[in-house]
């Protein structure tokens, strides 16, 4: 290098918070930058160091290139000289006192951090440098380095290492509330969907879902939405089913996302949907399911038809939609769920579906032998109704009126 590029490199290090600069030094391999290390003066080695620290943190830095410059002499004499500094003047302040030196070291060695809590310690240290730190340049320099954390985390599979980092900034947050975007548009990044597809992919392997589950519930929100937009493009039915039994746990305390997705047009993903809402348990996201008993797709219906089941009585004015269905699949799954029920409501509701028109024969076949099977006053009154009916000429009619008599023998025997 010559010292005019040298000169103009300096600045670019010294202005490395821009977007444009940052852009032009990462153009640099670890090998040039290591060239150029040692033509520059001390102020620009550092801005050298700092920036080679913070771009093997960031999701997209070069570790393996930088880490030949990170451990330059200069640079390790440079971090020997401070620490030696430190060490200077805190022996100055103790010269000339009368102190026991066996005492001395042993309570300076139960001030040594335990190497099994150095992680610990760094996600503590991290935190108060984001309730101390003023400076922009330099908050946004933690948040590069934080979202190089959880990233490379993921990349590796540690998951619980990555939900650690993750809710260090998260939960019981040190930042000031003015800080609030920055950290939201950080989050962005770590929900991108490149890094949900890797969790899903480990987890696909055979790997531990559990913590993958507990980091993408960490992340929310933002985390359901990228991952139903995995699910909707996913091939693979290992690997759908997968997605669905994750998303039913991470928005098993926040169903919000995947209510507003029930109106999308791809009918395989809101059945998909639907069965993770019922998975979630959640009765209120379960009512809002109502309107999707009328998607054009019969086999979204079914999938609804069955989340709201859960509601019991309440589900009733949902079966008899489901009675009037235009599809003989939804109305028999209506019939079989009702029968599931075992209540008085729906037993008036199976008996007052006798006189439909839009049930064929089989269908109200079924129903008088599931109220055959019933011991309630209500079942019992709708089968001797049945029976009492006088003679048709509509043959259904006649089967159903001999169903009904058999039942009520079958009864009382």
């Amino acid at each position: 290098p010559q010292p005019a590029n040298v000169s103009v490199f300096s600045e670019f290090l010294g202005n490395q918070e821009s977007d444009a600069e940052r852009a032009f030094l990462d153009q640099f391999a670890g090998n040039e930058l290591a060239r150029l290390a040692p033509r520059l003066d001390p102020q620009g080695l550092a801005l050298l160091l700092d920036y080679a620290r913070v771009s093997t943190d960031q999701a997209d830095g070069r570790p393996e290139e930088l880490l030949e410059l990170l451990q330059t002499p200069d640079a390790v004499q440079a971090a020997r000289e401070v620490a030696a500094v430190s060490v200077h003047e805190r022996l100055r302040d103790l010269a000339g006192s009368e102190i026991d030196k066996a005492a001395f070291l042993e309570a300076l060695r139960s001030e040594f951090p335990d190497p099994q809590h150095f992680f610990y310690h760094a996600l503590e240290v991290f935190r108060g440098l984001l309730h101390s730190e003023d400076r922009d340049d330099r908050f946004r320099r933690l948040m590069r380095i934080w979202v190089g954390k959880v990233g490379t985390a993921v990349r590796r599979g540690q998951y619980r290492r990555a939900e650690l980092w993750l809710r260090a900034v998260l939960d019981a947050s040190t930042f000031p509330e003015h800080r609030a975007q920055e950290v939201d548009d950080s989050l962005v990044q770590i929900s991108s969907s490149e890094i949900m597809s890797s969790v899903v992919q480990k987890a696909t392997e055979g790997g531990e879902a559990a913590p993958a589950v507990r980091l993408l519930t960490a992340l929310g929100s933002r985390a359901v939405n990228v991952l139903v937009d995995l699910l909707a493009e996913e091939q693979d039915a290992a690997r759908r089913r997968m997605l669905v039994d994750i998303l039913s746990e991470v928005a098993r305390n926040d169903p919000a996302p995947l209510t507003a997705r029930l109106n999308d047009s791809r009918w395989y993903l809101v059945r998909n949907i639907v069965i993770v809402l019922r998975h979630t348990g959640d009765r209120e996201a379960i009512r809002l399911m109502r309107p999707v008993l009328s998607y054009s797709d019969h086999r979204v219906r079914l999938e609804a038809l069955r989340a709201l089941a859960m509601l019991g009585d309440e589900a009733m004015p949902f079966f008899e939609t489901a009675l009037g269905d235009d599809h003989p699949t939804v109305r028999q799954t209506s019939i079989a769920l009702l029968g599931a029920q075992g209540s008085t409501p729906a037993e008036r509701l199976l008996v007052g579906a006798l006189e439909r028109r839009s049930l064929d024969l089989s269908e109200k076949q079924r129903i008088v032998e599931m109220l055959a099977d019933r011991s309630g006053p209500t079942a019992r009154a709708g089968l001797e109704e049945l029976a009492r009916k006088r003679f048709s000429f509509s043959s259904a009619t006649r089967i159903l009126r001999r169903a009904a008599k058999d039942a009520l023998k079958g009864t009382q025997a």
